[in-house]
């Protein structure tokens, strides 16, 4: 599940905030608004704490179920959720009644207030992307660096072995120009 999901979304129902002469088209905001909170709460499902996709427990469109789903994995999600959670089962209702029910009815009011804490739904999420990007950047710094001293170190030793060859190099050279020395000296005295 990719965030730009509940984010098509919500944009949607914004659409529609946006333009309230547009009564007619409620019902697809109202839609919109109850698939924008189902993907925030299957994207914390599926990205931040590591269920399946593909499990047929997360296969559901209500929002109670979800909460609850969350709630056993983060103790504190229900309370730092409380007007999800006292909206869950109208929202649910939003899913299918938008689309089935002939007699279905919202208030431009309560598209507002539900986008509200949609919104800070969402918003949560990509702090939490961003907090998560921050975290791996600062890994892959950390990482580079302790790469780059390694690397500074190892340039060092081989310059010391560098330098101790070439000691050794030199005074074998000057062992050899000694002893050629001697050996004119000892020509030399002949």
């Amino acid at each position: 599940m990719k965030l730009y999901q509940p984010k098509s979304d919500l944009d949607a129902v914004q659409l529609f905030l946006e333009h309230p002469e547009n009564e007619h088209l409620i019902d697809l905001a109202s839609y919109h608004l109850q698939q924008a909170v189902e993907k925030c709460l299957k994207y914390m499902l599926y990205n931040i704490y590591g269920m399946d996709e593909n499990s047929r427990k997360y296969r559901t469109h209500n929002i109670t179920q979800l909460c609850y789903m969350i709630n056993k994995l983060d103790a504190d999600f229900l309370d730092k959720h409380q007007d999800l959670l006292i909206n869950s089962y109208k929202l649910t209702t939003w899913e299918t009644g938008s689309r089935y029910d002939e007699n279905f009815y919202v208030k431009t009011q309560e598209i507002e207030n539900t986008f509200i804490f949609a919104m800070n739904l969402y918003n949560e999420l990509i702090d939490y992307e961003r907090n998560l990007s921050q975290q791996i950047i600062s890994i892959q710094d950390k990482a580079d660096n302790e790469i780059e001293y390694d690397n500074s170190k190892n340039i060092k030793d081989e310059n010391i072995i560098l330098n101790n060859e070439e000691k050794i190099e030199i005074d074998n050279i000057n062992n050899d120009l000694e002893e050629e020395n001697n050996n004119l000296e000892d020509d030399y005295e002949l």
